[in-house]
């Protein structure tokens, strides 16, 4: 990270199944929660393997938020499955496809200050950047980190529920 921004972690989880799972499903909710919350998707990765235990699935995903000129929110997130067969589960009366396989969900979102580096030249610029962030904004900065923090938790929940798994 570049001297002159100040990164906040907001939230980080990582959530765990071993069973049945709808990956369809739950492709979709980071989506629909990024873009009910105001964020540009950017996919970074997708892919999948096959093996003799099951097919490997890997998606990464980067969500972002200008929050104003100075701040944002930066959410990766990544679905990892593993030994992911595909199986039919009856579903309200329906045999509709699933995967049985482990499958890990990494979340992790933060804020980033001072995002077009207007303080970057010189120790006294930083000097006044760091003194404006801890007094002046403090306030400001505290807010918005609660809010990443609730957007954060919004989109764990979502998973959760996704996954069927409350812990």
């Amino acid at each position: 990270m570049p001297e002159n921004q100040t990164d906040f972690i907001l939230g980080e989880a990582l959530i765990r199944k071993d069973g049945i799972f709808d990956l369809t499903s739950l492709y979709k909710i980071p989506a629909e929660w990024g873009s009910s919350k105001g964020y540009l998707k950017i996919d970074k990765e997708i892919g999948k393997k096959y093996g003799s235990d099951g097919g490997e699935y890997e998606i990464k995903w980067m969500f972002i938020k200008k929050i104003d000129e100075y701040s944002k929110y930066t959410a990766d997130i990544e679905i990892w499955v593993y030994k992911g067969l595909e199986v039919l589960v009856e579903h309200n009366g329906k045999e509709v496809p699933r995967i049985k396989g482990k499958i890990d969900v990494k979340i992790k979102l933060k804020m980033t200050t001072n995002m077009e580096r207007a303080f970057n030249l010189t120790k006294k610029h930083q000097f006044i950047r760091k003194f404006l962030e801890k007094y002046i904004w403090k306030n400001r900065i505290n807010a918005l980190q609660g809010q990443g923090n609730e957007e954060f938790l919004d989109l764990q929940e979502r998973i959760k529920k996704g996954l069927e798994q409350y812990t």
